[in-house]
């Protein structure tokens, strides 16, 4: 099954849409504007991985922010409780 769009522009001009898949949502979408006498499936195949590839890393990224609010959290908690832990707090720091 196939997961991108094309979208007739022109007699020659197309536009390739493949959907940007993070943590099992859409969360934007990779846009291609192509000629389709050049165009071949190995840049389509390219453009895929592409897309799989700012997936990735938007997840990547939403794990270490999330794992440093976490951290922020865990850290502000002990301070008001008095029970600080130096060894999180070098953690971070780096």
């Amino acid at each position: 099954m196939k997961k991108w769009q094309l979208l007739k522009l022109t007699e020659d001009e197309l536009l390739l849409i493949i959907p940007v898949v993070g943590a099992e949502r859409v969360i934007g979408f990779l846009c291609a504007w192509i000629n389709k006498n050049t165009f071949n499936d190995s840049d389509r195949t390219l453009l895929e991985y592409s897309a799989s590839f700012l997936g990735l890393e938007s997840m990547k990224r939403q794990a270490v922010e999330q794992t440093k609010r976490q951290l922020f959290g865990d850290i502000f908690d002990q301070v008001l409780s008095n029970t600080f832990n130096e060894n999180m707090l070098q953690q971070a720091k780096i």
